[in-house]
């Protein structure tokens, strides 16, 4: 079985930025809210080339590196927005949703203020699997089993999205953070996997 993949519409304030402080500001660990870590939990079998072998940290760096191929003038990474973009992942994850708002109508300005992040941005997410059959943009069948083969595929998916898209481009924006989480899917195998990505 294939399972499609959840791309919701990108939310972003286009015009109307407001930036406070430096970037040095935002990225300060001063009073930030704390984001919970991974816990690798198996059946005790590691298999080589399993999502056992994914590091969280690399498939957020190739997602930042492969958005900055696509945009004329490259985002600088802020941790801050790592921060807040990883907690909506995990968030997504622990839940199952897959959403900008959360069950209970959070919403990306406000975690923006949970995470004192001062500005007003963007957020793009998405949701896949990998290490079993999924789409892509074009709705072959693909199998992603690599930081690279997440990252690849998930900047492609959100160029292919006009709202996502615009986000990404978004020549108003000067950095941003991305956030990952995946969980084991135990009803089709592999792991789904939430992407947060998150824009000042």
């Amino acid at each position: 079985m294939v399972r499609r993949r959840s791309v919701i519409g990108g939310v972003g304030t286009v015009a109307a930025l407001r930036f406070w402080g430096t970037q040095a500001d935002w990225d300060s660990d001063d009073e930030v809210q704390e984001v919970p870590q991974p816990e690798v939990k198996s059946d005790g079998v590691h298999r080589q080339g399993s999502w056992l072998d994914l590091d969280q940290a690399k498939v957020e760096q190739a997602i930042h590196e492969e958005v900055n191929k696509a945009r004329e003038w490259p985002l600088e990474w802020s941790q801050r927005l790592a921060r807040v973009a990883r907690y909506h992942s995990w968030d997504m994850a622990k839940r199952s949703y897959v959403g900008h708002e959360s069950p209970e109508g959070t919403t990306v300005d406000d975690r923006y203020a949970r995470f004192r992040v001062p500005c007003s941005g963007g957020e793009n997410i998405f949701q896949t699997w990998a290490f079993t059959k999924t789409e892509n943009a074009e709705g072959e069948s693909v199998w992603l089993e690599s930081e690279r083969d997440i990252a690849k595929s998930t900047v492609e998916m959100w160029m292919d999205s006009e709202g996502h898209r615009e986000n990404l481009l978004n020549k108003n924006y000067s950095a941003e953070g991305i956030g990952v989480w995946w969980i084991p899917d135990q009803r089709y195998g592999g792991v789904r996997v939430f992407i947060t990505q998150n824009f000042c």
